[in-house]
């Protein structure tokens, strides 16, 4: 071959090689920046589950301090200071109804006290009823010792339906047990506990993790949350009166976790109410509380 053709021959060769390395380094450097990208990602997931998994408690329980509500209301209602079994000190009011042998456990929203709560939908559904309202603060809300957790939760209102039983020689099964909200999950658990004259059950929720998964569904919450409060799981073995109310509009805990907890319930005597231009902040509804009445009054006729 001459030179000259050989050179060539060397030349193409060698742009060859370059265009070849080239394209091998680009291709290199795409599959190290997307390792970089992924990298920084699966970080990012990493420290937002954590985040999440390290502030459950607060987010589930934001609780509502002492400085929250009048604990001056001008209406009748006794202090009450008790412990939960495992020594956590707990406050909630007794709110009398006069000459009435009725009796209410009210378990609170996870943003309420018992100032808040019987001082608005505690007080006027107790009132609805014609009952004695016994309205308790979990541990770490308003003057509650202790820092809330569903184990605790529960050793709380074990602790506030004993309480209410001893202090007026009664049965839990003589209390109209009633959940608000975050307080559905309490609710549910003592009734199906201890027992209960009837249950009522205001937006609230089929269990925990459900209506976390629909807030956060980039998370794998079913699988990591510790609280749980699987009202639909207990409450598939209620058979007793329940009254329970949703709101269409509710977009704290959405229709459909409630309307799941109502329909897992084997009761032959249930009630559902709904409106659809009630959301989960609306004022209990004035049928609803003619309901509350009538179911009241049912139960103690009987």
């Amino acid at each position: 071959m001459p030179y000259e053709c050989h050179l060539t021959h060397l030349r193409r060769c060698e742009s060859a090689y370059v265009v070849s390395l080239s394209k091998n380094l680009k291709i290199i450097m795409l599959l190290l920046w997307i390792k970089r990208i992924l990298i920084t990602v699966s970080l990012l997931y990493a420290v937002a589950l954590s985040l999440l998994l390290l502030f459950e408690n607060t987010l589930v329980y934001p609780g509502a301090s002492e400085e929250r509500g009048n604990y001056n209301a001008e209406f009748e209602f006794e202090d009450v200071y008790f412990s939960a079994s495992d020594g956590t000190k707990l406050h909630g009011w007794m709110i009398p109804y006069p000459d009435s042998a009725r009796y209410v456990l009210y378990c609170h929203g996870n943003a309420e006290n018992v100032a808040g709560a019987g001082g608005g939908v505690a007080k006027v559904m107790g009132a609805a009823m014609k009952a004695n309202v016994f309205v308790y603060d979990y541990r770490g809300y308003g003057k509650s010792a202790g820092k809330p957790t569903e184990a605790g939760i529960k050793l709380d209102t074990d602790a506030a339906m004993d309480w209410l039983c001893k202090r007026f020689g009664i049965k839990p099964t003589d209390v109209i047990v009633e959940g608000f909200s975050v307080g559905g999950g309490p609710a549910v658990y003592i009734a199906m506990k201890q027992g209960a004259k009837g249950l009522i059950l205001q937006r609230t929720f089929s269990s925990l993790p459900g209506v976390a998964a629909e807030k956060h569904p980039w998370a794998p919450v079913r699988w990591l949350m510790r609280n749980q409060f699987n009202s639909a799981g207990l409450i598939a073995d209620y058979h007793g009166p329940l009254l329970q109310s949703h709101g269409a509009i509710d977009q704290v805990v959405p229709f459909k976790f409630g309307k799941k907890l109502y329909d897992a319930c084997p009761s032959a005597d249930k009630q559902f109410f709904t409106r659809p231009n009630m959301d989960h902040f609306s004022y209990v509804d004035p049928e609803f509380l003619d309901m509350a009445s009538q179911f009241a009054d049912r139960l103690h006729d009987e």
